[in-house]
């Protein structure tokens, strides 16, 4: 992922360790069905349910899900771009809102995980980088200005606090399952 394109409207590049070894946390992200079952997400996020096969996601795997984000529904395709187990994953997902008077009615998510063995587990290389499509008129488009103005300020500390959870919910799942 090129740092710093402008055609995206947030990147959060991040760096962070993990408990697991590589192969257990690859397995982790790589399951789709993890969404509902083990993935703690932020707090106004809701997974309702995850159209995958039980298993793995690799490279070309397409699955969709129907959620709630701050009580607005929305669905997702997510396609899987990489998957060179256990060293990285990375994947693009379009979120679509479905609300008759939504203001942002499309976000492109592309996130790559790179994992590298470390003395205690693993080191997590985190890339996200984020494109939105809004509505037209005056209220989106004062929308999409406070957007940039928290975009600014405090979209890096969000991206960084759910990629944790993440971490933490992966590790919890990870010491039951491979006790």
């Amino acid at each position: 992922m090129r740092s710093h394109d402008p055609t995206f409207d947030v990147e959060v590049v991040h760096t962070t360790q993990s408990s697991l070894r590589p192969d257990a946390l690859f397995d982790l992200l790589a399951d789709p069905q993890g969404c509902v079952t083990w993935h703690e997400h932020l707090d106004d996020v809701i997974v309702d349910a995850v159209d995958a096969p039980v298993g793995l996601a690799l490279q070309g795997a397409e699955f969709h899900m129907r959620g709630r984000m701050r009580g607005i529904p929305f669905r997702s395709r997510t396609v899987v771009l990489e998957a060179q187990r256990p060293s990285a994953y990375a994947t693009e997902t379009e979120f679509f809102i479905e609300h008759p008077r939504a203001l942002l009615i499309k976000q492109v998510c592309m996130e790559r995980y790179t994992i590298d063995r470390a003395d205690s587990g693993s080191t997590v290389r985190y890339e996200s980088r984020q494109l939105r499509s809004w509505n037209t008129g005056a209220l989106a488009a004062a929308s999409r200005l406070l957007q940039k103005v928290f975009d600014r300020f405090l979209a890096t500390s969000i991206t960084r606090r759910g990629l944790r959870k993440l971490l933490n919910s992966a590790e919890r799942r990870g010491a039951v399952t491979h006790v």
